[in-house]
């Protein structure tokens, strides 16, 4: 049964190799009909990546980049959180967050909040925290919400019944 086993992942190995192989070979063939532009061939997309990996500065850009959505992720998170919670411990917040300001955030899409940016704050690096920041609030709100709602209750009354305090309950 083991060796059966063992002969199967090999190849769904080998398979996967192949595939991957034949895409590869795939791309290759079909840049040689078509424009650079349009499809670059595997060995200019290889010398290019050389080329922006040696390059510090563009490196450097790219590690700004990451900042920017680390930063952008890290504060829709904790919005999103702060506006779930809410509801939760206070109820009479409940039609605000989720009947008003939650459709409201959802029913922009990414570029309009990208244009409503750059409007309001000029091109900068605050204008792309905030368009990333607004489009991922909406996601955080609804999956925190989710989570909130299929909390134990029994869980969370016996916690209140042995006098656990507020923030010992939130943990």
């Amino acid at each position: 049964m083991q060796l059966e086993n063992v002969a199967t992942r090999r190849q769904q190995k080998r398979a996967a190799h192949i595939f991957t192989l034949a895409a590869f070979l795939l791309w290759a063939v079909y840049t040689q009909f078509v424009e650079a532009y349009i499809m670059p061939g595997p060995v200019a997309v290889a010398e290019r990546l050389y080329e922006f990996f040696t390059d510090f500065h563009l490196v450097k850009h790219m590690f700004w980049s990451f900042a920017h959505i680390i930063g952008a992720v890290s504060a829709s998170f904790l919005i999103g959180c702060a506006l779930a919670l809410m509801p939760f411990y206070m109820p009479s917040f409940k039609l605000m967050v989720h009947g008003r300001l939650s459709p409201f955030l959802n029913s922009f899409s990414g570029i309009g909040w990208t244009l409503l940016a750059v409007i309001w704050f000029g091109i900068n690096d605050f204008t792309v925290m905030f368009a990333i920041s607004m489009v991922l609030i909406p996601f955080a709100i609804i999956n925190l919400r989710e989570g909130l709602d299929n909390t134990d209750a029994e869980l969370m009354e016996m916690a209140h019944s042995f006098s656990r305090g507020r923030w010992r309950q939130f943990r």
